[in-house]
């Protein structure tokens, strides 16, 4: 049983410090976006004309942060919100042309950043991309748990 409860653990320090990271990071490249912003941007990126409820779904985090993220992200241009013509009281989000040099830019950073850190604490994870994999299929797994859920 202790080591599901590490599991959790190791999850949400690896989280917290890679958040941690991508922020000095972001910083030192001089983008003007917090980590949680990027994280926002991100998403945007793959799910272009996703209406913010489901950001903040998605995401796991409250609608009124994702709405304040936003507004933040469209100010500086990298985003733009229309109405939802299925829902007038709902916004979609899309990326700008200037969204999407930010998000180049991103993934690069977070690329070289992972690949630094794997590398230097010696991982089994050769394969970085069946590691991915079976993160996403928890991850999927976990979305569709907190869908049932609501």
């Amino acid at each position: 049983m202790e080591e599901f409860y590490s599991l959790s653990c190791y999850i949400a320090g690896i989280y917290r410090l890679s958040k941690s990271a991508f922020n000095r990071e972001i910083q030192d490249k001089q983008l003007d976006i917090r980590a949680t912003q990027s994280d926002v941007l991100l998403f945007v990126s793959e799910h272009c004309g996703i209406d913010q409820a489901s950001i903040a779904k998605h995401m796991a985090t409250s609608p009124g942060l994702i709405t304040k993220d936003l507004r933040i992200l469209e100010e500086q241009g990298l985003i733009r919100r229309e109405v939802n013509p299925n829902d007038s009281r709902g916004r979609l989000v899309y990326l700008t042309s200037g969204g999407e040099e930010v998000v180049n830019k991103l993934c690069a950073i977070m690329d070289a950043w992972w690949h630094e850190q794997l590398a230097q604490c010696q991982t089994q994870w050769n394969d970085s991309a069946s590691f991915g994999d079976q993160l996403e299929m928890l991850y999927r797994h976990l979305v569709t748990l907190n869908d049932e859920g609501n």
